[in-house]
């Protein structure tokens, strides 16, 4: 058995880097509530994984290089750097071949084994800056 902390990690190289979920059901079951710039929205594994794949869409290359992870009983703490080259379309840009990298801070609690809330904090200046240069 996985700690929640290996799990994080597979979520992010093997989910966000890969661009598949497969192996992680047990612990993306149900839905979770994901809270981002003062919104709050429930989520389950399919909406998770359309997330991911518009990014990749417009970022073929992206991948999260993990900085710092910590892990307690129920939760873990995550900073990372998201990594890509716009080589695709993303929403309405067109692409760019413009390279961001993108601080991004994480908390994702679970109960269990299964994750039930996720936390992210953004560099939302970094990103419209890199993509406008």
């Amino acid at each position: 058995m996985h700690s929640i902390a290996d799990v994080v990690r597979e979520i992010f190289t093997r989910g966000w880097g890969g661009g598949g979920f497969a192996g992680l059901e047990e612990a993306l079951a149900g839905t979770f509530t994901f809270h981002v710039r003062g919104t709050s929205r429930e989520m389950d594994l399919d909406d998770l994984a359309g997330i991911v794949s518009a990014w990749r869409e417009g970022f073929p290359d992206l991948h999260f290089e993990i900085d710092d992870l910590v892990a307690g009983d129920d939760v873990v703490a995550l900073r990372a750097r998201l990594i890509g080259t716009h080589l695709g379309r993303w929403g309405d840009r067109e692409p760019t071949g413009r390279r961001i990298e993108v601080d991004h801070m994480f908390f994702l609690r679970f109960e269990g084994r299964r994750l039930v809330e996720v936390f992210e904090l953004l560099d939302q200046a970094a990103l419209r800056e890199q993509m406008e240069e």
